[in-house]
């Protein structure tokens, strides 16, 4: 055990040393950038780090998905609308983030069926779902003014440790965890490495793609319903 946690610093040390070589420079530039507010700022943003994780899976199957953000906006203003109709709240992010996973299938279907290239059918994909963000709000934000709904975004659990933080730190673990101790995360890698070996090798390349463009579709949408409690309101142009 000892051995392999070297060897995986060892992969890592460019990285690690990287990562800190940033965090000094900036702390010197700036004191404030090493705080716990600081810290906080960025880690309730979780939109960003669920959509890395997404893309992560993505780029290593030797695929991209252009639509997240497109779909994060469209998702927010879903969860808006939900939020003030009268949904309980335990169900609006639930049915936002099932959105994001069918916009996901649609990807995964134009992909497999139609033999597009991901870029073009999620740069389509992006532009529509933009577009339907702002039909359905006629191109205004929709104010949130269920405060048990917003609460998810900002209510504190302990310390910097809002919803979305937790929220993002268990996606991050849930996704390691699939990708280096799963088969369907070895299948990932395979099917990056070469797509005919992977069916030969008795995978199915279009149900694994199918499966990650589900996985960017919902957690783009998850991070958009979470954007939409943080800010109170649904931003079709976020």
């Amino acid at each position: 055990m000892k051995q392999r946690i070297k060897n995986g610093l060892q992969d890592k040390i460019g990285l690690i040393v990287a990562f800190f070589v940033i965090i000094i420079v900036f702390t010197i530039i700036n004191p404030n950038y090493f705080s716990t507010q600081n810290l906080s700022n960025i880690l309730t943003s979780a939109l960003t780090g669920l959509v890395a994780i997404a893309e992560t899976l993505l780029i290593i199957a030797g695929l991209i998905d252009l639509s997240p953000g497109s779909v994060a906006a469209f998702s927010s203003v879903v969860a808006g609308y939900l939020a003030t109709s009268g949904m309980p709240v335990w169900l609006v992010i639930p049915v936002t983030t099932l959105f994001g996973a069918l916009i996901g299938a649609f990807n995964g279907w134009g992909y497999n069926r139609f033999k597009l290239e991901p870029f073009i059918i999620t740069l389509a994909s992006m532009s529509i779902f933009r577009g339907l963000g702002y039909i359905l709000c006629g191109g205004k934000p929709v104010f949130i003014n269920n405060p048990d709904f917003t609460s998810i975004g900002s209510t504190r659990i302990v310390w910097f440790m809002t919803i979305p933080v937790i929220v993002l730190l268990i996606a991050f673990v849930i996704f390691a965890i699939l990708l280096n101790k799963t088969r369907f995360g070895r299948s990932i890698y395979v099917l990056g490495g070469n797509k005919y070996a992977a069916r030969l090798a008795g995978l199915n390349p279009a149900m694994i793609t199918t499966v990650l463009f589900m996985i960017s579709g919902a957690l783009s949408a998850l991070g958009g319903g979470l954007l939409a409690a943080r800010m109170q309101s649904s931003q079709p142009s976020s």
